[in-house]
């Protein structure tokens, strides 16, 4: 668990993205605390990274998670515009676009570690894959879901 001072430290470190989808919630948090609240650039920055690592975990903690999890998103990114919460960011698609690669990651996971076994998870597996189908007009499937979590192509 760092400190306040390795989490400043870790913010002045970090000034492109490149290592923030691999740090966990609350390393995430700390980065986050040890910003100004005023310090837009750098809360819009972290919030998205946050919002992922948090519904990330929480789904790998409880699984049955993973539904309310999928629509939390939406309905935090609509408080943020009518401004009905304390955030310290800015409302955007990207935090909730973040937060269900969160519930997918955590979806992935348990695809590469169990066989289908026709849950819950699977049909928002199949869900999510099916609606990466008709965005970009080709098959998703398992390997390319998995290389665009990884901000492949």
């Amino acid at each position: 668990m760092p400190t306040q001072e390795q989490a400043k430290a870790e913010l002045e470190r970090v000034k492109t993205n490149k290592d923030l989808n691999e740090k966990d919630f609350h390393e995430l948090n700390m980065m986050r605390a040890a910003a100004s609240r005023d310090d837009k650039l750098t809360q819009n920055t972290l919030a998205p990274y946050e919002h992922e690592a948090s519904i990330r975990e929480r789904v790998e903690e409880q699984p049955s998670r993973a539904i309310p999890y999928m629509l939390m998103p939406v309905a935090y990114r609509l408080l943020k515009a009518v401004n009905a919460t304390d955030s310290r960011s800015d409302g955007s698609n990207e935090q909730m676009v973040y937060a269900w690669n969160g519930v997918m990651q955590r979806l992935m996971n348990r695809a590469a570690k169990k066989p289908p076994i026709n849950t819950t998870e699977d049909h928002l597996f199949n869900a999510w894959s099916s609606l990466l189908d008709k965005v970009s007009g080709v098959s998703a499937g398992e390997e390319k879901v998995a290389k665009m979590l990884k901000g492949e192509k």
